[in-house]
């Protein structure tokens, strides 16, 4: 099978990341004759030849789109018509000139995605974008026109479903139940219960992706026989809860390869999961580039590279050795159903640990156990909250969701024992790209003899050596801010800050301790202040209302919202 649509997505998402990491285009030039040189030195075939010139002129379009793209409009005042193109509590996307802005709201109207609205403020241009915003406005006036009626039906339908649980007192179980079915941007989970699914590898499960169209996709094909019926289905129902997560990356990614799948039953092409998932890549990141270097895009993608694509490369490779070995075909040999569950875990979360070093500066070291008990758990608990959600406000529906919080706190449960028993391994004993190279030519090796994942290793380590060297001269030596989940950490030559708009004291001092991270002043709730000043007795303790300015680092904070401004360049709000 001809795999066009992988050389084109992996050029152009190299193009994107090098301009994203602002690699001038010599590393471009670099790149393709690397490139050139693998073909000659492999002795490609034409159709290798033709897939290594397609990734070379799609990685060169890719490094023009971007570059095209993160233009900042010009600071200052603006009047304009804008539909929202992302959500999330307080927090919007418009476009203006085609280019996204960060629109901040403190209280007033609630909008969400879809709907058409006026808009009028001052525009700061920001030079190091947060979010994948390019320009950032603060509190301007803004007008609904028009509502989005599809996106506007689906936000009332999620906000039942929030309240019915939130309603059974289960505490973290129904927050976490909440994250597990449309995101966790929706839940409103504790530091404690956040902290033990982070710790333990298990966050990504709040994440609305490749597993719930999987138990979606089981259902209807275990429900449905007629392949253009279950087609169907699978689409109307998949389309259903890329809307319920209001369209986040991972979801739309996990829809598009579900789609594909299911097409392929109804043609006589077979269904080959790096396709998909090229393909995938390739529709998010024509219509926004900027997301490729987000933590939903790349966490998303790694993952399912190590599920769909490695996880059977290194299985077939297994199997044809035994067979080998034991003189028998292929076919005949199987594994054990217990060494394929932990094979397929841990091919993921090698893949995820470039991303989870980058993003998270930590790696987990129970992450393979917790997802092995964890997965197979929250899969009962998202068709019963699932099937929940159909009869809002109702005594079967209520039933359904206690029903569905059980697995959910046995989840939550198991974290908390493990991330207890088994803390995150520090990711700054080993430089990120280090170890992206490292797992890339240890998976290249393992799967071994074929050459064609040679050159596919090399040129992947060559770009991952040139991305994380370029990321660090980037960042080193500048204030670094690192952002949690409704707090930050703020490393400065005179110790650092802390900022927490909610009750995160447990994620700011494991994160404060692992960056090294001295704090020196605190923004925090008037209920909080206390508990802050004995965890930090040396810090100034700063409340609503209050600025704060050093190295460069501009803190302005009104109790539920903080806006974090860094030498200039970077404009981070938190809520």
């Amino acid at each position: 099978m001809t795999r066009k649509a992988v050389y084109i997505a992996a050029g152009y998402a190299a193009g994107l990341m090098l301009a994203a990491y602002d690699i001038p285009l010599w590393g471009i030039c670099a790149l393709v004759v690397l490139c050139a040189l693998m073909v000659l030195l492999f002795r490609a075939d034409k159709g290798q030849i033709k897939g290594v010139t397609a990734a070379a002129v799609s990685a060169v379009i890719g490094f023009a789109v971007y570059t095209a793209a993160d233009v900042p409009p010009a600071a200052g005042e603006y009047d304009f018509d804008a539909v929202i193109c992302d959500a999330d509590n307080g927090s919007y996307t418009v476009k203006l000139d085609g280019r996204p802005v960060g629109i901040y709201l403190y209280g007033g109207d609630s909008f969400v995605r879809g709907d058409r609205v006026h808009i009028s403020g001052e525009l700061r241009a920001s030079a190091a974008r947060y979010g994948g915003n390019v320009g950032v406005m603060y509190s301007p006036q803004v007008t609904l026109i028009s509502k989005g009626k599809i996106w506007h039906t689906t936000a009332a339908l999620r906000e039942a479903a929030i309240q019915d649980i939130r309603s059974l007192g289960a505490g973290d179980a129904g927050e976490y139940l909440i994250g597990l079915m449309f995101g966790s941007r929706y839940w409103d989970i504790s530091g404690k219960g956040l902290s033990a699914l982070h710790r333990s590898g298990a966050g990504h499960t709040a994440s609305v992706s490749g597993l719930h169209m999987s138990v979606i996709a089981a259902f209807v094909t275990m429900l449905i026989r007629d392949r253009r019926a279950r087609f169907a289905v699978m689409l109307l129902c998949g389309g259903a809860v890329v809307l319920a997560a209001d369209a986040a990356v991972p979801v739309v990614r996990a829809y598009i390869m579900a789609a594909a799948v299911c097409a392929s039953e109804l043609t006589t092409r077979r269904a080959d999961s790096l396709n998909s998932l090229c393909i995938a890549a390739l529709a998010i990141l024509i219509h926004s580039p900027l997301c490729v270097t987000g933590a939903s895009f790349m966490l998303s993608f790694s993952g399912t590279l190590g599920a769909a694509v490695i996880y059977p490369e290194i299985h077939d490779y297994l199997i044809e050795r035994r067979a080998a070995r034991e003189g028998r075909d292929a076919e005949f040999v199987h594994m054990n159903a217990a060494l394929k569950t932990a094979l397929f875990t841990m091919c993921i979360q090698l893949a995820v640990l470039p991303a989870s070093l980058l993003f998270f500066d930590e790696i987990s070291a129970c992450a393979p156990i917790a997802n092995l008990v964890a997965v197979p758990l929250c899969t009962p608990a998202l068709l019963l909250a699932y099937t929940g959600a159909m009869f809002p406000h109702g005594t079967f529906a209520m039933v359904i969701y206690t029903l569905a919080a059980v697995p959910a706190k046995a989840v939550l449960t198991l974290c908390g024992a493990l991330s207890d028993i088994s803390a995150p391994l520090p990711a700054g004993m080993i430089p990120e790209w280090a170890v992206s190279g490292a797992v890339v030519v240890c998976i290249a090796a393992l799967i071994g003899g074929r050459k064609v994942f040679i050159p596919a290793a090399v040129t992947s380590l060559s770009l991952l050596l040139i991305i994380g060297a370029a990321n660090y001269a980037l960042h080193s030596g500048r204030t670094e801010v690192i952002v949690l989940d409704g707090c930050a950490v703020i490393r400065t030559s005179h110790g650092g800050a802390v900022v927490d708009t909610g009750d995160h004291r447990s994620i700011v001092r494991s994160a404060a301790a692992r960056n090294g991270i001295s704090p020196s002043a605190v923004f925090c709730r008037y209920d909080a202040a206390e508990r802050y000043a004995l965890v930090y007795p040396g810090a100034k303790i700063y409340n609503s209302h209050d600025t704060y300015a050093a190295d460069g680092v501009i803190i302005e904070y009104s109790g539920d919202t903080a806006v974090i401004h860094t030498g200039g360049e970077e404009d981070i709000c938190l809520r």
